[in-house]
């Protein structure tokens, strides 16, 4: 007896029925939608080990999307779009977060809860964290590592960051750092990564984080320097990872003074320059010297 219906034909599963895998970095990547039998998939993933998860393409993360990943077991998070600080306060209390990654902060909604993140140990929203976003991280005891670019960087803030007890790096990229605020940090003993590309630091609050020895990265992309201020760094006896250069229309540094300083340094291992034009014979004998050599213009 013939139903009608070509037997080779199979319904396609919908979008929410297909197994969700992991990419090649381990991560699940969701994109533009939460789905609830994928929730639910990833709840009996969490079950046995803690995940590892992408979230793109959304117009605003909000406590809608942030209560499709209540119980969720997560050791890293990454949402690649603007979060709402009410939303941030519900994915601060995610089982197990050791890792946060998110593009920005905004409204509505105060930021808070981030004194009960105790296992969360790396923080980054690099777009305009406000003061009081500052002070509120600051109240979380294990965070070691922070980006914080572009944010507002008031001397309350930034005491306030400073007195983090795990702190060991730190990413103030575009902010309001200045030689003051130098001369502050540089009595930090546990700081070991510094990211101050374009902030207001000057030769002289250069010289004050040359009491940092224990530095073993340091980025001063885009800052008024010359090669006679960048040649104090030969000071650092730790230093692996060092950035230099500038925007495009920004003066260059001397190639040839800033190829005598890698050449000269005991410990650089990873180098970046921006707008600084090698001849051939320096560009070969830094690779020489180097692990990393990354060049752009």
């Amino acid at each position: 007896m013939t139903t009608g219906k070509n037997p080779a034909a199979v319904e396609k599963p919908a979008l929410a029925d297909i197994l969700i895998t992991p990419d090649e970095r381990g991560y699940y990547c969701l994109t533009r939608e939460l789905p609830l039998r994928t929730m639910r998939q990833l709840a009996i993933r969490s079950a046995v080990e803690p995940l590892k998860l992408s979230i793109t393409e959304i117009a605003q993360f909000g406590i809608g999307h942030a209560r499709c990943l209540a119980g969720l077991r997560v050791d890293q998070l990454w949402i690649w779009c603007d979060v709402t600080r009410a939303a941030m306060n519900h994915i601060l209390q995610l089982e197990g977060l050791r890792e946060l990654d998110v593009l920005s902060m905004s409204g509505p909604g105060k930021l808070k809860n981030f004194h009960k993140a105790v296992q969360l140990e790396v923080f980054r929203a690099n777009h305009y964290m406000t003061e009081p976003d500052l002070l509120q991280v600051a109240q979380c005891p294990s965070i070691r590592v922070l980006g914080a670019q572009n944010a507002d960087l008031a001397r309350s803030a930034f005491a306030a960051l400073l007195s983090m007890p795990k702190l060991t790096t730190l990413d103030l990229e575009g902010t309001r750092f200045d030689d003051k605020m130098a001369k502050k940090i540089s009595r930090s003993s546990t700081i070991c990564s510094l990211d101050i590309g374009g902030t207001r630091l000057t030769r002289t609050g250069l010289a004050h984080l040359m009491n940092m020895t224990q530095l073993h990265s340091l980025d001063l992309w885009a800052l008024d320097l010359n090669a006679t201020d960048v040649s104090m760094l030969l000071a650092l006896p730790n230093l692996e990872y060092l950035s230099l250069g500038g925007h495009d229309n920004a003066p260059s540094l001397d190639a040839n003074a800033i190829t005598t300083l890698v050449l000269e340094s005991r410990s650089l291992k990873r180098v970046w320059l921006d707008g600084i034009r090698l001849e051939p014979g320096q560009r070969h004998a830094l690779e020489a010297k180097l692990e990393t050599l990354r060049l752009s213009y």
